[in-house]
Formats: C-alpha cells, sequence, structure tokens
C-alpha cells in the first residue's frame, strides 16, 4: 500500500485540527473570562495560527506550544511581534521550549503583582 502526499497532507490536517480543538478545549476550562469574548471559530483559528507560530520559533513541545498560544491570547496575538519579545525569541543558544516557558514565567508573575 503507497500512501501519496495528498493523503498525508489530508492526515496531517486532521491532525493538526484535532490538537487544536484540545487546546481550545483546554483554554476555555482554564481561563474561561478570556475565552467567553470569542467565537469559536476565531478561537480554532487563533490556536491553529499559535501552533504554526510557535513551530516557526522551534517550538515543539506540547506544553511549551499551549504556553505559547495562551501568551497570544492573554497578551495579544501579535505578542511575537513586540521587537523585545521577538528578540527574546530568536535568541539562538537557548533552547525555543525554554524560552516560551520564560516568558509566561514572567507574565504570570506580573499579573499576581
Amino acid at each position: 500500500m503507497v500512501i501519496r502526499k495528498e493523503q498525508m497532507d489530508a492526515i496531517s490536517n486532521a491532525q493538526q485540527q484535532a490538537y487544536a480543538r484540545r487546546l481550545l478545549g483546554f483554554f476555555r476550562r482554564t481561563i474561561p473570562e478570556i475565552t467567553a469574548r470569542y467565537s469559536e471559530t476565531f478561537l480554532l483559528d487563533l490556536v491553529a495560527q499559535g501552533v504554526k507560530k510557535a513551530l516557526r520559533y522551534g517550538v515543539t513541545g506540547g506544553p511549551a506550544i499551549a504556553r505559547f498560544v495562551g501568551l497570544m491570547l492573554l497578551v495579544k496575538p501579535s505578542f511575537d511581534e513586540i521587537p523585545e519579545v521577538r528578540r527574546f525569541l530568536t535568541i539562538p543558544d537557548l533552547d525555543p521550549d525554554f524560552r516560551i516557558k520564560i516568558l509566561s514565567d514572567l507574565l504570570a508573575q506580573r499579573l499576581r503583582e
């Protein structure tokens, strides 16, 4: 049996959509006051965009991807375009997943103050 590229792409897209739905469910449960502001369609699109953005920065771990999307929801969807944040996200010798952990920990600390 041979699986064509189109079939692999369809499987990959289905997996990405399922992952985005799981992440959205997580955020609906953990930050309902934020997610209630938006439609399901908008949030699914935002989560899918967030996953793609995170991967472009080299983020690969599930928890780090979730944190990246969480930052998009809590700060703003384009938080990674803030010059200081972009510089931090592109530091070459720092693990991408660890970068996101640091950013989200800093935000959590600021929110508690």
